[in-house]
């Protein structure tokens, strides 16, 4: 297939400046794929090196927790997991507490209205 007749998914899987840091952070950014070839293309013009982000978390433990999983999990999967949590049930009350904090926290990222909407989106 020509540069001219692959698709757009295909030309970011396979275009040199292709990193997935930059391909998450320019999506984070707001930019669509279109111009994320476009500025690929360009500083592939210009003989750059594909841009590897690190990212870094600040703020209190809780604060950093609920980033990353912002950054890697859907609201969908992440209202999945706290009805999951929800369910759970171990022989350990100091457990079953710490997974119900857990399943709260979820929660709050989200919003109880929100959270009550995906889980309905999501089948649960």
């Amino acid at each position: 297939m020509t540069k001219s007749k692959k698709t757009t998914a295909e030309r970011i899987a396979n275009h040199p400046m292709r990193s997935l840091s930059d391909l998450k952070y320019l999506r984070k950014k707001g930019y669509s794929d279109s111009e994320i070839l476009a500025f690929w293309d360009r500083d592939h013009g210009m003989g750059h090196k594909p841009v590897q982000h690190r990212f870094t978390y600040t703020g209190t433990a809780a604060e950093v927790v609920q980033e990353v999983l912002r950054d890697n999990l859907s609201p969908q999967a992440i209202a999945a997991i706290a009805a999951h949590l929800f369910a759970a049930s171990t022989k350990n009350d100091g457990v079953n507490k710490e997974i119900r904090w857990f399943a709260d926290q979820l929660v709050s990222m989200v919003g109880t209205d929100q959270y009550n909407a995906l889980c309905e989106e999501v089948g649960l």
